[in-house]
């Protein structure tokens, strides 16, 4: 039986369409052995593989992790970071009964916000990658200087994230004007690092800024929904978040909702690090409270 008989009579998957099983479909007869085992596996457990780090996903195949990141490249996905945020993008029916209408009521327009937010949220969680979320960290608290760059709304999750990294003993400058953002960028150096938002990746008043930095050597870290995407490949970290957003007006928070859960997780993480890092915070805090 081959792959596509596989994949439509013994599990006859109703997304199949979905990108990367047309990808795996397209390369499987070029795949070694335990690729094409690994393949079977996946596409008999995707919700599972979702949820798995690459660690859990070897325990589970009996695959080694080298194994799993040469399947994902070989299906043109940089790792399998990336691969799991194409499997977690799950469009949403495509009828009205997900779109906020005129007619429902504000119970119903609160339903339908919270259920595409918790989607949203759990995919976003679901796509960090671990192992570079750690170099991330490594790269932030080594760096000699932070810049955070967004445009317009991505400019508040900007100014969250510049908040955030301060209270884990972190110093950043936030940025949204392009010129600030050019002239910023130009004096930037190996030592250094940007992190960068946009939904699209495609914000070019981020994205012209983004190509100087680069040009000097500093890191890049993009927090976007766009894996193809300009800022996507100008990056040297790349940490994703949902790409399951309605493109309607009353759904236009929700990426800044995800932008700030990545910083949250970046907060976090560098608290773990450093846990006497809090104590300054912690006192200031507490010392402005009656």
């Amino acid at each position: 039986m081959n792959i596509n008989d596989y994949i439509h009579k013994d599990l006859n998957l109703k997304d199949e369409t979905n990108e990367y099983i047309s990808r795996i479909s397209s390369q499987y007869s070029f795949l070694p052995k335990q690729q094409k085992k690994l393949a079977k596996y996946i596409l008999s457990h995707q919700d599972e593989v979702i949820r798995c780090s690459i660690t859990t996903l070897s325990r589970k195949t009996g695959i080694a992790a080298s194994t799993i990141t040469r399947f994902c490249q070989s299906l043109s996905y940089s790792g399998f970071s990336e691969m799991k945020f194409h499997m977690s993008q799950r469009k949403l029916p495509d009828n009205e009964e997900t779109l906020i209408t005129k007619t429902d009521s504000m119970d119903m327009v609160v339903e339908k916000l919270l259920k595409t937010g918790s989607l949203c949220f759990s995919e976003t969680l679901r796509t960090i990658d671990l192992k570079q979320l750690k170099e991330i960290i490594h790269a932030l608290q080594t760096a000699h200087t932070i810049h955070i760059y967004g445009q317009s709304s991505a400019h508040i999750s900007s100014l969250y994230g510049q908040q955030m990294l301060m209270l884990a003993g972190i110093l950043s400058q936030a940025y949204n004007d392009i010129v600030d953002m050019k002239v910023a960028a130009s004096l930037l150096t190996k030592n250094d690092v940007v992190v960068a938002s946009a939904y699209s990746g495609e914000a070019k008043s981020v994205n012209v800024p983004l190509s100087l930095a680069k040009e000097t050597g500093a890191t890049i870290i993009a927090i976007t929904s766009a894996p193809d995407s300009t800022m996507a490949r100008l990056a040297d970290y790349i940490l994703y978040y949902s790409h399951d957003i309605p493109d309607d007006m009353h759904y236009m928070f929700l990426p800044n909702i995800c932008e700030i859960t990545i910083w949250g997780i970046i907060q976090s993480a560098l608290f773990l690090n450093n846990p006497t890092g809090l104590n300054p915070s912690i006192n200031a805090i507490l010392s402005n409270r009656m």
